[in-house]
């Protein structure tokens, strides 16, 4: 008998392996099945999907539309793994782009992070609203139209009562964003008003010994967009537009004057200069009722640090040389020699 009891430890053992080994297969074959309800519903061969979440999507409504788009192959998917991640009151609303490739993992992660789809925008500076709205009606699917409606529309808390078309007129800040998809014309006014904000601000500065409001400095600086034709001139013309308006000057600006024409060309006539606009700095002292473009930041510098100078006068050749003047005779004469 003693020797049949080595046998059934044996038979024993074999059988806890077996049934260990047929565990580990079933948890695997779990684990496995698992991966492959959350995974990818096509790893070999993804393609795009858009997405839009809607503000005030709950996590069922969620899950339905990424399901109904290919995305998970069930919804209750996505929400258990969301559940269980604890971000179901995380998930962000938006424009999404995702690829079949992705695990309800990687979208959800996506998701709670914001990640919407953008496009690359390039805002030039020195563009008027009306320039930028068709730039924007040919880069985008916001039309020109659509854009120049927010733009009447939009009001800015800072910006004083004020006879202009566009209050949003020079507060556009010029620079290349990331737009998401599918945003409004007025999404994309907010996104760069708050570039401005966050660039400029929108504070009082001293200059010169003198209160500006931001709206006054933006006008300044539009003026300046405008009439320089080089870098290295905007703190000079600076100068002259903040020696002109201490000593109660007309301005005598040209750029003012092609605003209310909306054309571009080298010299202003007789005629132009008498057009009847508050925006005519030849007919009319101080500044313009609002900025005449979106200025780009060295000019925004250039109305905020002038240079001192002596001068009252200058003219711009074709070729970007600017000449400047202390009197009206010197600068009759340069014009008479570099120009007539």
């Amino acid at each position: 008998m003693a020797q049949l009891l080595p046998a059934k430890t044996h038979l024993d053992s074999k059988k806890v392996v077996s049934l260990i080994m047929l565990v580990l297969v079933f948890l695997g074959g779990v684990i496995f099945y698992i991966q492959y309800l959350i995974g990818p519903v096509a790893y070999f061969s993804p393609k795009s999907v858009e997405v839009n979440i809607p503000s005030g999507s709950n996590l069922t409504s969620i899950a339905r539309s990424l399901e109904e788009a290919g995305l998970v192959r069930k919804s209750s998917y996505f929400v258990a793994l969301s559940r269980f991640k604890g971000v179901q009151s995380k998930l962000k609303a938006g424009y999404y782009e995702f690829t079949t490739n992705m695990s309800i993992s990687q979208i959800i992660n996506r998701i709670v992070a914001g990640d919407v789809a953008t496009f690359k925008l390039t805002i030039p500076e020195g563009l008027t609203v009306k320039e930028m709205a068709s730039l924007i009606g040919e880069k985008t699917d916001i039309t020109a139209e659509e854009f120049l409606t927010a733009a009447r529309a939009y009001k800015l808390d800072f910006m004083p009562e004020q006879d202009v078309e566009f209050q949003v007129e020079g507060f556009l800040f010029p620079d290349t964003y990331q737009i998401p998809r599918k945003a409004t014309a007025t999404d994309l006014i907010k996104i760069m008003l708050k570039r401005f904000e966050k660039v400029v601000g929108s504070e009082e500065v001293q200059v010169r010994g003198r209160t500006l409001d931001i709206w006054e400095v933006i006008t300044i600086a539009s003026l300046i967009e405008e009439e320089a034709k080089l870098d290295a001139d905007r703190p000079m013309i600076s100068g002259v537009v903040y020696n002109r308006l201490e000593q109660r000057m007309n301005l005598q600006l040209c750029a003012s004057v092609l605003y209310v024409l909306g054309v571009k060309k080298d010299r202003l006539s007789t005629a132009d200069t008498r057009i009847d606009s508050p925006y005519n700095t030849y007919q009319h002292p101080g500044l313009t009722p609002g900025p005449i473009s979106n200025p780009g930041l060295k000019s925004i510098q250039a109305a905020l640090n002038p240079e001192d100078v002596p001068y009252f006068f200058y003219f711009a050749l074709p070729d970007g040389t600017t000449y400047y003047s202390r009197t009206y005779e010197e600068h009759s004469r340069a014009v008479q020699k570099y120009l007539d």
